[in-house]
């Protein structure tokens, strides 16, 4: 029988070599369960292999988000001179980058200007 985070195809011919490991958004408890979906709260999201349903579920980094459950964390689309700071977020919040800051948009996080002695950045 198959190890947690695995479930075997179907067809399969023997016991243990036909296990593969559940993709992420999905689990399970091994021996003849099948990859079911998980249950993660909004903002997080689980690996590959996971072997319970919420357990091992981790939060989404800055400029990702996912509304939980099986959705993967996925990245933001924020336009240029914006963010999604946030992490564990449940949905995409695109902020404007504070003065000093720039990003080029998507998931690119707001980071220091640098510009010349004398000048500033508008």
């Amino acid at each position: 029988s198959g190890k947690p985070g695995t479930a075997s195809s179907a067809g399969a011919t023997d016991p243990l070599k036909e296990c593969v490991e559940c993709v992420a958004g999905l689990w399970s408890g091994g021996k003849n369960q099948t990859c079911e979906p998980t249950t993660c709260k909004p903002g997080s999201a689980s690996p590959a292999g996971a072997s319970s349903t919420n357990s091992e579920c981790v939060e989404c980094v800055a400029g990702m988000f996912s509304p939980g459950a099986s959705t993967l964390c996925r990245n933001a689309t924020c336009t240029p001179g914006q963010s999604s700071a946030a992490v564990g977020a449940p949905a995409q919040k695109c902020e404007e980058c504070v003065s000093g800051k720039y990003s080029k948009g998507k998931a690119m996080q707001c980071k220091p200007t640098n510009c010349a002695p004398g000048m500033y950045c508008q």
